[in-house]
């Protein structure tokens, strides 16, 4: 693996000038010195304290969904909380319905994928999220027997009556079929009061039966063993459900129905392939029916199979053409997988099977979005509102594209409707907030946040929230305006004030910046983060001896603070004082030996040192004292990668830092390159697409993208791709020089 010195001053991580994709807004960046080609080191401070008046809930995106940027392959069996799920494309499962059109009582229905968040301020990018279908749309068929313990009426973890989580969500999905809401655990308690005797009856049944024996016995015994696996999976006993599944349908000769069951059972359960066997011997029983067809194109498309998928589909549609789940999942099989001009083929011929139907034209604005046809898209999600208005997912995909394109008028608009429809969508309301400022309307959106949030707010904690939003969207004359008045009506308040250097710092205004930062008393809150922050200026200005006196003077009068010998030791290294660091670094854990922020920078360093043994010993004593520490996930997983060891143990670990930090190039650039690593090229090369774009063409990410551009046999995508690489500074152009020369051979 090659490693470089520690990024330039005033650069983000791998040397890319300007701000980090990953963390927070220019504002809150913090002082790091990342290694080239590793992901960059954590925070040496908080970000900038989120205002108690927006709830985090209000800042992600929309309830009942949280927004998410482009994650990895998302998994889409169904699957016990807490249970880890292999990855998978993200279709949902067969059987989406539009109400109305057929019979669908008693189904359950799919949320919205979470839609992307605008201005860049997270969420996923249209071209690479997994494909989403929209709330509000009961399945039938095989989704009745997926989840058959649940009602269209159960509310979903958010509260959302009868919009349960989204199969792309499987731990939520498990906890709704299980019944493990509000409403659903009333009804388990009264499933199991009918389960239980009723299991006793067929206990006391078989035994009756079991000496005679006969046809008659088999089926008391497969009927027992039937109701034995609905208890023992309303129960959690997944395992011992799916055996007694499967003893049923074989005491009952493996008849149709229980062998597609069975299938199901072990789908919800996330055991894929052994489904697939139990589907193709019902397919082998009814080879007239689409059902199983359509059940086994679904096992394909979470596996990935992309062309098994689409022939199971075909088969489906061609025992019955006019079976519009075949055709919507066939078109989402084909947007997933790339096959754009084929998906708005199927899309629009679901148009034709439901004349007057919204849903096509929501899944060609997806399309269209896809195609980076932001034009074309909102054209689609206009008609699809126009033909239901209450259609809250178009609203909101309209409300962002007008956002993105400046229309902020528009935008209110959009957001004013959805609230109108959805009151409860707490991310409409946030964002509305948003564009309520910068329209002028201050003191309407003080009072929508007071609403959103519970709390009224007196005139300094609204001046610090809305000098947030402004600071969050980079306006930072209009962030330094409401901090610095804040700041005239009490002088004390040592947050407006770090605050306000945050802003003069990011306009340039460094000497004020550090003028406020020093003001900032050691008993105020603020002091440690006010002096980490004045450290990476004076860093940053090439005041290094300064800033390691700062932070000296803090460390006697706080010594409980661990980012403070953190800091200390990034200084050292970035003057190559790497001994020193270490020596800095090894001190602190003794007196924090939980502190997973100094074990992280322990092993970094140790790594720059050459001991890689030294190194991952570190981070993974980072991990286990903190198993969210993505960055510390990130660079286990991209260090097992680049050695070829442990990818298994990498793809998980990268995945997880992917969930924790959505669209960040760096955590994109790992998995795919995990992917790369375990030969599969297919899931690598749209990770590394998006981490390239994320990232601003990092030189290293491009190198990564050539390669596997040039394994799946674009030669000429390739070339570009490292002469990206080379135009961008790659640190090893002979290395890039050399793979051209491959090519062109």
């Amino acid at each position: 693996m090659r490693i470089s010195p520690p990024s330039p001053r005033g650069r983000g991580p791998r040397g890319v000038p300007g701000r980090r994709p990953d963390g927070p807004p220019p504002a809150a960046r913090r002082f790091r010195a990342a290694p080239h080609r590793r992901p960059e080191l954590p925070d040496l401070r908080r970000p900038p304290p989120v205002p108690a008046a927006l709830p985090p809930s209000a800042q992600r995106g929309p309830e009942p969904e949280p927004s998410a940027g482009p994650p990895p392959p998302r998994t889409l069996s169904p699957a016990v909380p807490g249970r880890a799920a292999p990855p998978a494309a993200a279709l949902p499962p067969p059987g989406l319905k539009e109400p109305g059109s057929r019979p669908s009582a008693g189904r359950p229905r799919v949320a919205p994928s979470p839609p992307r968040a605008a201005g860049g301020s997270g969420g996923g990018d249209p071209q690479t999220e997994p494909f989403p279908f929209p709330a509000g749309i009961p399945l039938r068929g095989l989704n009745l027997m997926l989840f058959p313990h649940m009602s269209p009426t159960e509310p979903s973890a958010a509260g959302a009556p009868g919009v349960p989580p989204s199969p792309g969500r499987p731990a939520a999905s498990a906890a709704a079929f299980r019944g493990t809401g509000p409403a659903g655990r009333a009804r388990g308690g009264l499933r199991a009061l009918i389960l239980v005797p009723a299991l006793a009856v067929s206990a006391a049944l078989m035994a009756s039966c079991v000496a005679a024996g006969g046809a008659g016995g088999a089926a008391v015994r497969s009927y027992y063993y039937f109701m034995k696996a609905q208890y023992e999976e309303l129960a959690r006993n997944d395992d011992h459900a799916v055996r007694s599944m499967q003893k049923a349908s074989s005491e009952a000769g493996g008849p149709y129905y229980l062998e597609l069951e069975t299938a199901k059972m072990m789908a919800r359960n996330g055991r894929m392939e052994e489904a697939s066997e139990y589907v193709d011997r019902a397919s082998a029983m009814r080879p007239g029916d689409p059902e199983p067809r359509l059940f086994a194109g679904y096992l394909a498309s979470v596996s990935g199979q992309w062309q098994k998928a689409e022939e199971n589909y075909l088969e489906a549609l061609k025992l019955d053409p006019t079976n519009e789940e075949a055709v919507s999942f066939l078109g989402a099989m084909y947007a997933e997988s790339g096959r754009l001009d084929e998906a708005s083929a199927a899309f629009s011929r679901l148009g034709a099977l439901t004349p007057g139907s919204y849903l096509p034209d929501y899944f060609l604005g997806r399309v269209a979005l896809r195609r980076g046809d932001r034009a074309g898209a909102a054209r689609h999600f206009e008609l699809a509102v126009a033909k239901k208005p209450d259609f809250v997912e178009s609203l909101i995909e309209l409300a962002l594209l007008n956002e993105q394109a400046g229309d902020l008028r528009a935008a209110e608009r959009s957001y004013r409707q959805i609230i109108r429809h959805r009151p409860d969508i707490t991310m409409a309301k946030a964002r509305l907030t948003r564009i309520l400022v910068k329209n002028g309307k201050r003191r309407e959106a003080v009072a929508l946040i007071e609403e959103v949030s519970g709390v009224s707010l007196g005139a300094e904690d609204a001046g610090i929230t809305l000098g947030l939003m402004f600071l969050e969207d980079s306006l930072w004359e209009q962030a330094s305006t409401e901090f610095a008045g804040v700041l005239r009506r009490d002088p004390g308040n040592t947050r407006a004030r770090y605050l306000l250097a945050v802003t003069q710092s990011e306009t340039g205004a460094v000497p004020q910046a550090l003028e406020n930062l020093g003001r900032i008393p050691y008993q105020s809150e603020e002091y440690v983060d006010a002096i980490l922050y004045l450290a990476s200026i004076l860093s940053k200005e090439n005041r290094r001896p300064e800033a390691l006196a700062a932070l000296a003077q803090a460390r006697r009068s706080h010594p409980g603070s661990p980012m403070l010998m953190v800091a200390t030791g990034r200084i050292m290294e970035e003057e190559s004082r790497v001994a020193e660091a270490l020596a800095v670094y090894r001190e602190g854990i003794k007196l924090f030996p939980e502190s997973a922020e100094l074990f992280f920078a322990l092993g970094a360093a140790e790594d720059r040192m050459g001991r890689r043994g030294e190194c991952l010993a570190a981070m993974a004593r980072a991990v286990e004292l903190n198993p969210d520490f993505s960055e510390a996930l990130n660079y286990l997983a991209y260090t097992w990668a680049e050695e070829e060891r442990n990818l298994k143990e990498a793809l998980t670990l990268a995945l997880k830092a992917n969930t924790l930090k959505p669209d960040n190039g760096y955590y994109l650039d790992t998995l795919g390159w995990v992917y790369f690593r375990m030969k599969d090229y297919a899931k690598a090369l749209p990770l590394l697409e998006r981490a390239a774009q994320v990232s601003g063409e990092d030189p290293v990410i491009m190198e990564h993208l050539g390669d596997v551009l040039g394994r799946a046999g674009r030669a000429g995508d390739a070339r570009r791709a490292y002469g990206r690489a080379l135009e961008k500074g790659h640190e090893h152009p002979e290395t890039i020089n050399e793979k051209l020369r491959q090519i062109l051979q």
